[in-house]
């Protein structure tokens, strides 16, 4: 079921699960997959509402508040999905097939989650702004950047430009191998990635991840840029 799902994408339904077990719940529902995609991928709220600080720990308050608490149950059992999680990843696939992606990532699980319009999940998101044509519009934005306006579905009507820096590093390393500011298509998991080395030689990697992160500028108070980082790996 799961072959073409991202490393990501399956970490984020694994942390589902271990969520619905600490509350004790008999399925998955689609808060737990909403807070297995927050472990799984700390920057999507970078990507989709602007906001690095929020979200987690608020949202988790709010469904452990809103959940019936039952003892924890072991993390060996093998919990079912709930018909509305089950719906999630299909409506995931769907939107992975709409944009021509082989693979399913975090991003298209979030993409399920808004098209389940009335689940708690949604509801959440919904509630700090991100509704599903905006969350649409900003993941084509995010593939080929590269200037996008900052707050985008939050609502705050802020109008800076935020120009990703982007670096490209091998795995275990901290060293770039190139930076770009800018790239028109920043590349996703499982992509090929051919870089010239020094020599005029061509290194051909795959991208095993991509990370995002909000940052204040030094230079400019009250002003942020987005630095993604592109993890490589070199391809056998």
């Amino acid at each position: 079921m799961f072959e073409r799902y991202t490393e990501r994408a399956r970490r984020a339904i694994f942390f589902a699960r271990a969520e619905s077990s600490k509350l004790g719940g008999p399925y998955i529902e689609s808060e737990h997959l909403l807070l297995g995609l927050l472990a799984a991928d700390k920057s999507i709220f970078v990507r989709y509402l602007g906001d690095a600080e929020s979200s987690e720990a608020q949202i988790r308050e709010t469904i452990v508040r809103a959940s019936t608490v039952r003892p924890a149950l072991s993390t060996s059992v093998d919990l079912p999905l709930s018909n509305e999680c089950k719906r999630i990843l299909a409506y995931g696939a769907d939107e992975a097939e709409k944009l021509e992606h082989h693979d399913i990532d975090s991003d298209h699980l979030l993409l399920g989650i808004l098209r389940e319009e009335t689940c708690f999940a949604a509801r959440l998101l919904g509630e700090r702004g991100l509704q599903l044509n905006q969350a649409r519009v900003l993941l084509r934005t995010i593939e080929r950047p590269v200037e996008k306006r900052s707050g985008i579905g939050s609502g705050s009507g802020a109008s800076g430009i935020l120009t990703p820096h982007i670096r490209f590093v091998e795995a275990g390393s901290l060293e770039p191998v190139l930076t770009h500011r800018d790239l028109q298509l920043i590349p996703r998991v499982g992509d090929t990635v051919v870089i010239r080395d020094r020599a005029g030689g061509d290194l051909s990697y795959r991208v095993r991840d991509v990370v995002w992160r909000l940052e204040p500028d030094a230079k400019v108070f009250g002003r942020r840029y987005i630095d993604v980082d592109v993890v490589l790996e070199n391809r056998e």
